[in-house]
């Protein structure tokens, strides 16, 4: 409980929440450099879980399959502008700028910024990266859609990050969202908030995230569970990682190749028991409703405990 109160309340109280997000993200991709394309999909460089619908297919096909639910599911057809929240490679970035979508990628990387503004130029995607917090982002054109493949877990103040969504998108429009999460609202492991991430990451906590849904503009059109996929996900990366151990070890040193190996290994072993799972979504800006939801905190007890067990595991 204290490692959670610090995490998510105390570092905010003492650096910002801006600036803590700002320190975890430079000390886990920026220290590092492109380590993390020794173990990610070869295609796609997506850093986040697959959707797997054979456990023996391979981590691309199930990256591709993700990557098409999420610009599917948001109805992004081409010519629409759609803000993704993280950049990471330019995975989405790449994918939907192929099929004529216009997307911002919001990043607070220097590397992530610097690899995305390459693939973009390279590509002649008609792309932009941002280096930009989310919760700070502000735009005179609002989106037509919003993705955020994995970051959820970096933004716990859920009311905040849903007022966020509904000033960036247009009336009607789609927001899919992927995460890892957990039964009860806690932080990650203490080594994964040394080693890994030091800030105030936490897996999404349906229960609370859906009662913060409930208060917001937004309805919750689906959602689904994950963690089968993620745990394949991270299996493929753990063994993509040792393949490379000796190009890892050779350029970025032992240590990082143990951390990162009992990092991987480790998110292996607690979706296989469910300690943690998974799960992608999507959240829809209602229109013409004057703000009020089909959730809100006059909405019977009964009803949102059955969709609770509709949905968790």
């Amino acid at each position: 409980m204290l490692a959670y109160l610090w995490s998510t309340y105390g570092q905010h109280l003492f650096y910002g929440k801006r600036a803590s997000d700002r320190k975890s993200i430079s000390q886990h991709y920026d220290t590092d450099g492109n380590m993390h394309l020794h173990f990610l999909d070869s295609q796609f460089r997506c850093y986040s879980n697959g959707y797997f619908e054979q456990e023996d297919e391979s981590l691309e096909r199930a990256i591709e399959r993700k990557l098409t639910t999420a610009f599917q599911s948001a109805g992004i057809t081409p010519g629409m502008r759609v803000l993704e929240v993280g950049g990471g490679w330019g995975s989405f970035n790449e994918f939907a700028g192929k099929r004529g979508a216009h997307v911002t990628s919001l990043t607070i990387s220097k590397d992530s910024e610097a690899y995305c503004k390459e693939l973009i130029r390279s590509e002649n995607l008609p792309c932009e990266i941002v280096l930009e917090h989310f919760l700070e982002y502000k735009t005179d054109q609002p989106y037509d859609a919003i993705v955020n493949l994995g970051v959820t877990e970096h933004l716990p103040d859920y009311p905040a990050s849903l007022r966020q969504y509904a000033a960036l998108l247009k009336p009607g429009g789609k927001v899919f969202l992927d995460a890892c999460a957990s039964a009860n609202k806690f932080p990650f492991s203490r080594f994964i908030l040394k080693y890994i991430y030091p800030g105030d990451e936490t897996p999404l906590h349906l229960p609370s995230y859906l009662e913060a849904v409930g208060e917001s503009p937004f309805e919750l059109c689906f959602a689904h569970n994950d963690r089968i996929s993620y745990m394949l996900t991270a299996r493929h990366w753990a063994e993509n990682l040792d393949r490379n151990r000796a190009v890892i070890a050779a350029r970025w040193g032992e240590s990082v190749y143990r951390r990162f190996r009992l990092y991987l290994w480790g998110c292996v072993h607690v979706f296989a028991t469910g300690d943690v799972t998974a799960y992608h979504w999507m959240l829809q800006l209602r229109s013409g409703s004057g703000g009020r939801t089909l959730l809100t905190r006059n909405t019977p007890t009964t009803i949102l405990k059955k969709i609770r067990r509709a949905i968790l595991p």
